[in-house]
């Protein structure tokens, strides 16, 4: 690990940013609707690109692209947190990032977030956006990028097209930062699943130890609020258990020191199964979500990287 990284990591720790997902429910909820209510989608921010918008059923997606006529290729950016919060700075910097460097028209989805609809909704609305980007470009033309919950939804996309048996070509690619899974005895009525669950729930508490930015007790409070106004599929709660069939060459990251690096293990087990192609790269002693940092290093390497395969 370099210098840069090593001290970052240290100032995390004293910073205990991981309070945060220690929190109750109800305190998650308040927290997420705060910052629902302070974000502002801030047009002016994207100046020197050809910005629209794009609606599905009142949800906004930020069309960028470098002139007013569409490029060959786009990529459908899914930000990461937890499925409560909205983006941040960072993510509509690499969206513009992606943009000058690949090429590429970006689709930055604003999707449903669950602190006001289901899991059901969230998946419903990025599959009709998917199905609209197949209306301007080829499926082959097009990338899935997702962070964190972000990187579950880019999965779950072609899940979801498996179980509505909707048949939709499936994209070129899908590149997952730091995909999770709930394990699904932490979810109400599945408590007999705890022995199934054991290994999976051991990992995920042993990495917590390593972990800088997620604890492991949040894993029930999200999925407590997930199912709180009815109960989801399982393939949404835990994303290594759904169908993969039909999918494209997917690319997994994860830092090594990161809660969910637990869920690795069986993503592999899933694409062998499934016969999908698959990579999945290891940011060893790294946190959740690395290659979204560029000041340090294995960040930087790792962006770059992945801006590289959507090019």
């Amino acid at each position: 690990m370099s210098i840069t990284y090593r001290v970052a990591a240290s100032i995390v720790r004293l910073l205990n940013i991981k309070k945060l997902f220690r929190k109750s429910e109800a305190e998650i909820l308040a927290f997420a609707t705060k910052q629902s209510n302070k974000f502002r989608l801030r047009l002016d921010q994207f100046k020197g690109y050809h910005c629209s918008i794009e609606e599905v059923d009142g949800f906004k997606c930020v069309k960028l692209q470098a002139t007013p006529k569409p490029a060959a290729k786009a990529v459908l950016l899914l930000y990461g947190g937890g499925y409560v919060t909205p983006p941040d700075a960072r993510d509509f910097k690499i969206a513009k990032r992606i943009v000058d460097q690949t090429g590429s028209d970006v689709w930055f989805f604003l999707y449903p977030l669950i602190v006001e609809q289901t899991l059901e909704v969230t998946f419903e609305k990025t599959h009709q956006l998917y199905r609209r980007m197949l209306e301007q470009y080829a499926p082959e033309q097009i990338s899935i990028l997702g962070f964190s919950s972000g990187a579950c939804l880019a999965i779950g996309i072609g899940q979801y097209n498996n179980e509505q048996r909707m048949q939709l070509p499936s994209p070129r690619q899908i590149i997952a930062v730091s995909p999770g899974g709930i394990p699904l005895s932490l979810c109400e009525g599945h408590e007999d699943m705890a022995d199934e669950d054991a290994d999976f729930i051991a990992s995920l508490k042993a990495l917590s130890e390593q972990d800088i930015i997620v604890d492991y007790h949040y894993f029930g409070t999200v999925a407590s609020i997930i199912n709180r106004r009815k109960r989801q599929p399982d393939y949404m709660i835990n994303s290594c258990v759904g169908d993969f069939s039909h999918f494209p060459k997917t690319y997994l990251y994860y830092g090594s020191h990161e809660c969910l690096y637990a869920c690795a293990p069986y993503y592999k087990r899933a694409f062998v199964q499934y016969g999908v192609p698959y990579e999945i790269h290891i940011g060893e002693g790294l946190c959740h979500c690395y290659p979204l940092f560029r000041f340090f290093p294995e960040g930087r390497k790792a962006q770059d990287e992945i801006i590289n395969r959507l090019r």
